[in-house]
């Protein structure tokens, strides 16, 4: 519709986009199965998730409105979570050479060097004045005055 804010939807894309990289392990986790011809470990996985969701819905029945749809996407994002751990579980298990350390190093490598940046953006984001960073002053911004 023509009057929707379209800012409305940034916390729901936010809280989503928590959940696309444990989304990737988990269809990465899938397509080890299906390559066995093992569909069902796959199903239990996405099971996992809808289970996870449905609880999640439950609490956000239960809570304000105006929150809903943004808890419903933390579900999600809970849900894929699950998934990617059950998911990385199985596949070690089956597969019991799969060096994962390394992996998890340097996912935990780059989660650090996210929250180093995302801490001091915010902090500088809290201290603009309200209003400040309208879609001008960000393109010019972006694009330093250069025409």
């Amino acid at each position: 519709p023509r009057n929707a804010d379209p800012t409305a939807m940034a916390p729901i894309v936010m809280v989503l986009s928590l959940g696309l990289v444990p989304y990737g392990v988990y269809l990465l986790c899938a397509r080890v199965f299906y390559s066995f011809e093992d569909g069902r470990t796959p199903f239990g996985f996405q099971l996992s998730i809808t289970a996870v969701l449905l609880v999640v819905l439950a609490v956000a029945f239960t809570g304000p409105p105006e929150r809903a749809a943004v808890t419903a996407a933390a579900g999600q994002a809970l849900g894929q979570l699950t998934a990617a751990v059950l998911g990385l579980r199985a596949a070690r298990g089956r597969l019991p050479g799969l060096g994962l350390r390394e992996v998890g190093r340097t996912f935990l490598g780059a989660a650090g060097a996210a929250v180093l940046a995302a801490v001091p953006t915010w902090l500088l984001l809290r201290r603009l004045p309200s209003g400040s960073l309208d879609s001008q002053s960000v393109r010019n911004l972006v694009t330093a005055g250069h025409k």
